[in-house]
């Protein structure tokens, strides 16, 4: 009994001096490489950069980063039971192939495309060989290149409209001040040589001149305010603005002369009153100034197939043809110079409906055919003031 104890007692003393002498030589260096793994794992999490790890043959995920999981929408158990490919529209047939960063989409759990940077490179690791896929969110930078794009257009397409302005504003001006100079000039001989009927005609004429380059001038100078005066937005009833504007032209034109209809369904929007009130006087005065004979005017709302709020203005009148449509609404861009007018009622227009977030277009069959100007605005359940 005395020996099993002895042997029991010595078996214990060798398992402790054998503990003692691996804590001594290797624990050290073991708790030294958990610690570097551990920190190591930690940068790796911290990563801004999605960071997949998965088997080259097969394609399956054997790890992933922090970032990985909250990009993805997985956690990182559903990601080790997937495959690296399925996570990217294009799928098998590209990532494999990837010998520089391109532009993807990844697909979150929740169906959403996400637009990513996917750098891939293989490495062997314990003599397996891996794919390491870097993935980057580019939601932001594709956002702002988009918006880079379009404001560096929106500035090519007003700096061809200011060299078409400074041209013919120009033009435009110089015609009024020629005809003012030549019958002053006229005036003079006519006051010498006591023709009083010629005196009257040709004060006449320069009143007419100088009316025409106030009008010119006036809608210039409206036309630089929209631009640049912030909109004071408020609830509109287009009702209300169309059957004021109606009134307002029929005055203008004579009730034997104008007739309009304003349709049902005109909703409330969210803009600002005076320069939407100003948009309808225009379209309207449009449509009467090109109708033929006595003007048949409607004004009409809908919805459009993209839940867009659209008012139609149609009149009867010599129509607009498929070439001038594109153009119609550029600064000075008369059909029929012969007609009154500055050139700049349509501009105007645009301006105004573009400053409410909407877009403006004509719809003619041609000439003879009548014109409807249609635009769109946001409706007062989507449109809230401008911060």
């Amino acid at each position: 009994m005395a020996d099993k104890q002895e042997k029991s007692d010595l078996r214990q003393r060798l398992i402790g001096l054998g503990e003692r002498s691996i804590k001594k030589s290797y624990y050290p260096e073991l708790q030294k490489r958990l610690t570097e793994l551990e920190r190591f794992r930690d940068v790796l999490d911290r990563a801004s950069d999605a960071i997949f790890l998965a088997e080259a043959a097969t394609g399956h995920i054997a790890d992933s980063n922090q970032t990985a999981t909250t990009l993805s929408g997985y956690s990182s158990l559903e990601l080790n039971r997937r495959s690296l490919f399925s996570l990217f529209e294009q799928g098998l047939t590209v990532l494999p192939r990837i010998t520089e960063p391109i532009i993807t989409q990844l697909k979150h759990r929740d169906g959403r495309l996400i637009p990513v940077e996917a750098n891939l490179w293989f490495r062997s690791f314990s003599h397996s060989d891996y794919m390491v896929c870097m993935v980057r969110d580019v939601s932001s930078r594709l956002k702002a290149q988009a918006e880079r794009e379009a404001l560096i257009a929106e500035l090519e397409r007003k700096n061809i409209e200011l060299e078409q302005f400074l041209y013919t504003a120009s033009h435009d001006l110089k015609t009024p001040l020629t005809t003012v100079k030549g019958f002053t000039g006229l005036l003079a001989e006519d006051i010498a040589s006591g023709d009083v009927d010629a005196v009257r005609k040709d004060l006449q004429r320069i009143n007419e001149g100088a009316d025409q380059m106030l009008a010119l001038l006036n809608d210039l100078l409206n036309l630089s305010r929209i631009g640049r005066i912030k909109l004071q937005e408020e609830p509109v009833s287009l009702a209300e603005l169309a059957t004021e504007a109606k009134n307002k032209t029929i005055d203008e034109f004579g009730p034997e002369t104008v007739h309009i209809d304003v349709g049902p369904g005109l909703p409330k929007v969210y803009g600002n009153r005076t320069r939407l009130l100003e948009a309808f006087n225009l379209l309207l005065d449009n449509a009467v100034k090109f109708s033929i004979g006595a003007a048949f005017i409607s004004i009409s709302a809908s919805c459009n197939e993209h839940n867009e709020l659209v008012i139609c203005i149609a009149d009867q009148g010599i129509g607009v043809e498929p070439r001038h449509q594109e153009n119609i609404f550029g600064l000075f861009n008369q059909l029929d110079p012969s007609m009154d007018g500055t050139g700049v009622g349509l501009t105007i227009v645009r301006q105004v409906v573009e400053l409410h977030g909407g877009r403006i277009w004509v719809e003619s069959k041609g000439k003879g055919t009548g014109a409807s100007f249609c635009f769109t605005l946001p409706g007062l359940k989507t449109n809230r003031p401008r911060a």
